[in-house]
């Protein structure tokens, strides 16, 4: 019984690290997108969010269109209802928390 837990203790542990596509909009602004199930019940799509330096942020759903050239965000703006962006795809970089 020890040698069968000793083996699993050499096991080596693999963790995954969330994934994200980021795009700095300007220095104070960026926006990030995952592959997650959206958290804002009235849209649908994966996760996004822009985030300003100062903390605030909004959120949103995102989704590639035009044979994934550009991604389209739908915000979960309550000031802007329908609020929504094209971005081109190119401008969103890989990163790994």
């Amino acid at each position: 019984m020890r040698a069968l837990i000793f083996l699993f203790v050499l096991v080596p542990v693999v963790v995954f690290a969330k994934s994200y596509m980021v795009y700095n909009y300007t220095s104070d602004v960026r926006i990030v997108l995952s592959a997650e199930s959206c958290l804002v019940n009235t849209l649908t799509g994966s996760r996004a969010v822009v985030q300003r330096s100062d903390g605030v942020y909004i959120r949103g759903c995102w989704k590639f269109i035009d044979n994934d050239k550009h991604v389209r965000i739908d915000w979960d703006n309550p000031n802007v209802p329908g609020d929504f962006a094209v971005i081109n795809a190119k401008l969103f970089k890989p990163e790994t928390e």
